[in-house]
Formats: structure tokens, sequence, C-alpha cells
């Protein structure tokens, strides 16, 4: 006993990027007599539309992927970013001669000067502070009547 049901499965024609269809599944299952009358040609029908999409879906993980093509740009290349500073500019030894004085303005800018930081940051009794060493940057620590307990870099 072979019945014949028409099915329409849409496909991807790789040709012309439209979709097609796929007809015409065979269900020719061997049944016994007390069997055959629990399965009609619509349930059949739907049983081999179920297997042949269940069928079209797996094959179908297995085809290869979209190509990658190169393709030429039609703006121009970035140039290379640019090369990084030097890591250190400060030489805190230069800076010790602010130890114990107070840190106003004046004294932060000749620190800054004699260094050769290009930043510079007060930091007080109990102040969070990042812990990132930054080379170019000198540290002026303080007590709490603002005098100078160390010069450091960083």
């Amino acid at each position: 006993m072979e019945d014949l049901c028409e099915i329409t499965v849409p496909t991807l024609d790789t040709d012309d990027d439209r979709y097609n269809t796929v007809a015409t599944v065979a269900t020719d299952w061997p049944l016994d007599s007390q069997q055959e009358w629990k399965m009609s040609k619509p349930v059949r029908c739907l049983a081999a539309t179920a297997a042949t999409l269940t069928l079209m879906v797996g094959l179908g993980a297995c085809t290869a992927g979209p190509t990658t093509e190169t393709v030429a740009s039609p703006y121009p290349a970035l140039p290379p970013p640019p090369m990084a500073e030097p890591a250190a500019t400060c030489d805190q030894d230069k800076g010790s001669w602010a130890v114990g004085k107070a840190a106003d303005e004046t004294l932060v800018a000749k620190v800054l000067g004699d260094t050769g930081a290009k930043r510079s940051r007060i930091l007080r009794p109990g102040m969070m502070v990042t812990m990132e060493f930054d080379g170019t940057r000198v540290n002026i620590r303080v007590d709490n009547d603002n005098l100078v307990l160390a010069v450091t870099c960083g």
C-alpha cells in the first residue's frame, strides 16, 4: 500500500535567492490489517510531513555556511595608532626638599616642575586613592595640618 502525500516545504534556491517548493512524499509503511484502520491517510501524511521537515532541518544544519569573501573597501585604511608615551617622566628624589613644608599652590607647582611630572595630586589622610601606577604623576602626601609627609611618583 503506497499513498502519496503532497506537502509544501519552503527551500531557498541558492542560484537566484528565491523560495521554491518541494512536494510529494511517499508514505509506504508496512501496516498489518489491525493497524491500518487506526492510521488514516491524513495521519500518515502528517507523520510523513513531520519526518520530512525534521530531516530537512537536521540536514540543513550540516550545510556549509555563507562564504566570507574579501571585498575591497571604498574607504582608505586607517593609520596605525600613535606610540605610547614613555612610562616614567617623574623623578621623586628631586621633590624630596618639600617634606615638612606646607603644601600650597606654589609648592605643588614647584614640585611638579622639579620632578618632571605632568600631573600632581595631593593625598590627604584617610582619602581613597586609585592604585594604578602613572609614571607621569607626582603624589604629594600631606598630614592633617597640610604639611608634606612624602613626595612619590605614580
